[in-house]
């Protein structure tokens, strides 16, 4: 009898283990737990670098006249930087120049700085249907890529988004 439960008990603990790590809760665990492993092999590659990627983030390198790329149709996009800028902190020294420099490439351009109020202003106004949604996000990032959806489908534009550590 004895030998019986402790059968039943080990094939229901056997069941629940197996139950559980095939779940998605598992596969998302195993992942989190192997990233530190991965990411210490590519993090280097992540990093946009000028040297390796031929890309300035500083934008010096750019021609501020640079015509469109049809000289006789209007830019399909609008003549708006979003700054996307969530959190409540202060903006960083680099990110500030960073947003000058970009502002000397699109002279007359109209910018438009969104924080925490005028981006809660922005989801109530045009998408209250998403509000809970965008209240309940848990994490800072997810808000900041929800909304700079919602504003190039309103208004258009070109949209930049200061770094994080």
């Amino acid at each position: 009898m004895c030998f019986s439960r402790v059968r039943l008990l080990l094939l229901s603990l056997l069941a629940s283990l197996l139950l559980f790590l095939t779940s998605p809760l598992a596969i998302q665990l195993r992942l989190l737990l192997q990233m530190p492993f991965i990411w210490q092999k590519s993090a280097a590659d992540s990093i946009i670098s000028h040297d390796r990627d031929g890309f300035d983030v500083t934008f010096r390198a750019y021609d501020s006249q640079q015509p469109p790329s049809e000289l006789h149709h209007p830019s399909p996009i609008p003549a708006i930087l979003h700054h996307v800028h969530l959190g409540g902190t202060d903006l960083r020294p680099e990110w500030l120049a960073a947003r000058e420099e970009c502002l000397k490439i699109h002279p007359g351009w109209k910018t438009h700085i969104w924080d925490d109020t005028t981006a809660n202003q922005f989801v109530r106004d045009h998408f209250p249907d998403l509000q809970d949604t965008w209240n309940n996000y848990p994490y800072l990032v997810q808000k900041v890529d929800a909304l700079r959806y919602m504003i190039l489908y309103i208004h258009g534009g070109a949209r930049t988004l200061p770094k994080h550590d």
